[in-house]
């Protein structure tokens, strides 16, 4: 189990319910993609450490859903209906993150909630590198780099930190 990933999902999945964004699974899969992949790019590290892999349709963290199962057994978050929808139940401990580190996560996070689908999000993975692997096999950071270096929007960190100051933290 990777500590760091399981935070980072939670910190997503809490941010899209004080953001009113959707955050199915497969968004939050691909967020926390590009989290890794923008961090590695900016940063030259990537966020959690993760491996990514190759799934049916498109890149997530080796053992997604594992982390996803953890988070819920903890009683942190819920996922219910067919789109696993996820809901944090309390506060995201984000101690192992630098505000740099939640900036990427938000803005990654903002996009894959509000501009797109889970299909265009997965679709510029299609490549030649996609086609040789199996599923299961790890993709490079590389190959799962955005095409523009995104440097973080500060607005919805600046709204996680001010929920958090509402609930006392």
């Amino acid at each position: 189990m990777n500590k760091k990933l399981a935070h980072a999902l939670h910190y997503l999945i809490w941010l899209s319910g004080v953001s009113n964004w959707n955050m199915e699974a497969a968004k939050l899969a691909n967020s926390i993609v590009m989290s890794e992949a923008t961090s590695f790019r900016n940063r030259q590290r990537p966020l959690t450490g993760a491996k990514i892999v190759k799934a049916p349709r498109g890149p997530i963290p080796d053992k997604y859903y594992e982390h996803l199962r953890w988070l819920e057994r903890e009683g942190l978050i819920n996922i219910f209906g067919a789109a696993q929808l996820c809901k944090s139940l309390s506060r995201p401990d984000l101690s192992a993150f630098e505000d740099r580190d939640l900036a990427i996560m938000a803005d990654m996070a903002e996009s894959c909630s509000k501009k797109y689908t889970s299909a265009d999000l997965s679709n510029p993975f299609r490549d030649d590198i996609w086609e040789t692997l199996g599923i299961g096999d790890e993709i490079p950071l590389t190959a799962c780099l955005p095409g523009k270096i995104v440097p973080g929007n500060p607005e919805p960190l600046e709204k996680s930190r001010q929920e958090l100051k509402n609930m006392g933290c």
